[in-house]
């Protein structure tokens, strides 16, 4: 993890923080954000818990081109964007780096979308699951929102509104929307 030093612009590694505060902070995805020239301060702020972090995006597709699109978009965005090209690599990126919404595609080689919906669902229910397919039916997006899915989206998609499910989804306290 890095830190910001906002008034002389310069970044500084995660251990300056744990030295301060003797914590275990520092998963390798923060850029937080330090008063000017105060490191000593953003270690207090992450302490105390008042400092912001940056939002992260895991972006789970077999296609290389969807996913690099998405993860430009998403950095624009100001978020960090962390791409797999299947479940399989998709987990140990949530096991290991802290993300905050996954975005995944249905049809991928190895375990598909809804599998990965599944195990995410049972290891870390907190984090909210987009799904995403352009063979999409009504039937298939009743059953992935039933299993836990954010959202169901078809493509081809419209990048804005992509944004602002994902931006919603980031937003509420329950990674499950509630039922109609």
């Amino acid at each position: 993890s890095i830190l910001y030093n906002e008034g002389t612009r310069n970044w500084a590694r995660a251990e300056q923080c744990q030295e301060v505060c003797r914590c275990t902070w520092g998963t390798g995805r923060c850029r937080l954000i330090a008063r000017k020239w105060d490191y000593i301060y953003a270690a207090v702020q992450h302490k105390e818990g008042r400092l912001k972090t940056r939002k992260s995006i895991l972006i789970v597709d077999d296609e290389p081109n969807i996913r690099r699109i998405l993860q430009v978009a998403f950095e624009k965005s100001n978020m960090t964007a962390y791409v797999a090209e299947d479940a399989r690599q998709a987990l140990p990126i949530i096991c290991q780096e802290s993300v905050d919404c996954v975005l995944t595609d249905v049809t991928m080689p190895g375990a598909s979308g809804y599998e990965l919906l599944s195990e995410i669902r049972s290891s870390h229910p907190e984090i909210p699951v987009i799904i995403m397919t352009a063979f999409g039916t009504i039937p298939q997006a009743i059953q992935a929102i039933r299993d836990g899915a954010y959202e169901f989206v078809t493509k081809p998609f419209d990048l804005d509104a992509l944004k602002r499910i994902v931006e919603s989804a980031l937003m509420e306290d329950s990674p499950v929307k509630p039922s109609k």
